[in-house]
């Protein structure tokens, strides 16, 4: 890309940034507490009982563990999604009887400041008008649908719109964050879910069957809900950082290609899509791409871009909440396991030994 036509620095906002760590920084938190929790639903039956001493070497094995796992899968995810994307929408690069697509996206790219992307459409006949970036840093594809082989004869600005939209995400530098993201989200749901649940019939079963009170039976029941709860919190609070990554992509890649000259053409997309849009209910805050109306709305300016929203700091104050509720709990035993073998040390020192190693 030529330096001269890079994005400036409030081309891609600090909100996305920050949404991104946000993600990640969740998805390192979850997971090593599933570590945690995975030792004490799997481990031992007297790991629940109060005053036993905790093995804080294995939990801290399982969540380092848990982590690694959670982020070598969604390292593999991203690694695919650009097959999965040619195989799910049936794409292929363009061949010569497409040289008008391919001459217009090459003017369109050279107007963009950034390299032409490989293009690949699906076959004649399958209808449709919208694109997608994908891939990895230097080899990036932009998918056409079939409907923009006529959209580029004969409603120009439209076709315009759609392409440089695309090569916003490309120029924005999100493509990467985006599918990353997607495949943190994936791999966590995937590999964690199942065995959490298993976990706690598990434990309710074990403890069922050991518990002769009614009064125990009725507090292992209530910690089952409690943990549920929790688990359940914990992946809501994941898929609304993840719906607002895209949400916010969504909004800058719109207006980036207005500064490059696709307003009218977007605004005549929008418009439609407002038209022919059904009337969706429920929390706005959970939608994974942002409507019609939203995105022409923050196009208009009825909404701040350059803005830290409010919904932002609602999730920062909830993670905040976890680090410091789950989080200091991790810590304190991570520093116990360091701490543990090092009194053991100050004990069996010597005197002189002694006087040093406490501090």
């Amino acid at each position: 890309m030529n330096n001269k036509h890079r994005l400036n620095l409030l081309a891609f906002p600090a909100e996305t940034h920050t949404v991104f760590a946000m993600l990640v920084l969740a998805a390192v938190l979850l997971s090593a507490f599933m570590g945690y929790m995975l030792v004490f639903l799997y481990g031992p039956d007297n790991l629940s009982v109060e005053n036993t001493p905790r093995p804080i070497g294995l939990i801290a094995f399982a969540s380092f563990i848990t982590v690694m796992v959670v982020f070598a899968f969604a390292a593999f995810l991203y690694t695919r999604h650009a097959n999965n994307i040619r195989n799910n929408k049936d794409i292929a690069p363009i061949t010569e009887q497409d040289v008008k697509i391919k001459e217009s996206v090459s003017s369109l790219a050279k107007h963009a400041g950034i390299t032409t992307p490989q293009i690949e459409m699906p076959p004649k006949g399958s209808g449709g008008s919208s694109g997608q970036a994908f891939g990895f840093y230097r080899s990036y594809s932009i998918r056409l649908d079939d409907g923009l082989r006529s959209l580029q004869k004969f409603g120009r600005k439209s076709f315009d719109a759609v392409v440089l939209h695309e090569f916003a995400h490309i120029a924005s530098g999100d493509i990467w964050r985006t599918y990353l993201a997607d495949g943190i989200l994936k791999s966590f749901t995937r590999l964690l879910i199942l065995p959490f649940l298993l976990g706690i019939l598990i434990f309710a079963g074990r403890g069922l069957f050991a518990f002769e009170s009614f009064d125990a039976i009725t507090t292992m029941f209530l910690q089952d809900v409690s943990l549920f709860f929790q688990f359940g919190f914990a992946i809501g609070i994941m898929a609304l950082i993840w719906a607002r990554l895209l949400q916010t992509r969504e909004y800058y890649a719109d207006w980036q290609a207005s500064v490059w000259g696709a307003s009218d053409g977007l605004k005549h997309i929008l418009q439609e899509l407002i038209e022919n849009e059904k009337p969706k209910s429920g929390f706005y805050w959970f939608r994974f791409h942002p409507s019609a109306k939203m995105r022409l709305n923050a196009l208009d300016g009825k909404s701040d871009l350059f803005s830290i929203s409010n919904i932002t700091f609602f999730l920062a104050g909830v993670l905040l909440a976890f680090m410091l509720a789950g989080g200091f709990q991790m810590i304190g035993t991570f520093f116990e396991l360091i701490l543990n073998p090092l009194g053991g040390l100050i004990d069996s020192s010597t005197d002189y030994l002694s006087l040093f190693l406490p501090a």
